[in-house]
């Protein structure tokens, strides 16, 4: 289980950080043209989700974060299914996170 949660936790802080890079750059890129800056929600859900899930991966004793975060890697799970005809590579990633989320979750209660 130990193995699930740190590659798990490495894969999600290698994303949070890329992500934060990209937006940062991404963000003055599209203003050097003239377009509006990226919305809080378009940038905000995400950072806030990829933190929320490090942190039940860093600290597996809080059952309440757990919970949340296998609500919130469910619904990750659902999107990357919906994502899966129109952008196959990141739905299957995005499928598969959820299900390796999902399987810590289950290990992490006791259950496996």
């Amino acid at each position: 289980m130990n193995l699930l949660r740190w590659i798990l936790a490495a894969a999600t802080a290698i994303n949070l950080a890329g992500f934060v890079g990209l937006l940062l750059l991404a963000d003055r890129f599209r203003q050097s043209f003239g377009a509006s800056r990226i919305g809080l929600c378009q940038a905000g859900l995400p950072i806030l989700a990829m933190v929320l899930l490090l942190g039940s991966l860093l600290a597996p004793r809080e059952r309440l974060l757990l919970h949340f975060c296998a609500i919130l890697s469910a619904t990750i799970g659902l999107g990357g299914l919906c994502l899966l005809r129109k952008a196959p590579f990141l739905g299957a990633g995005l499928f598969g996170y959820a299900v390796l989320w999902l399987l810590y979750y289950w290990l992490a209660l006791g259950k496996g």
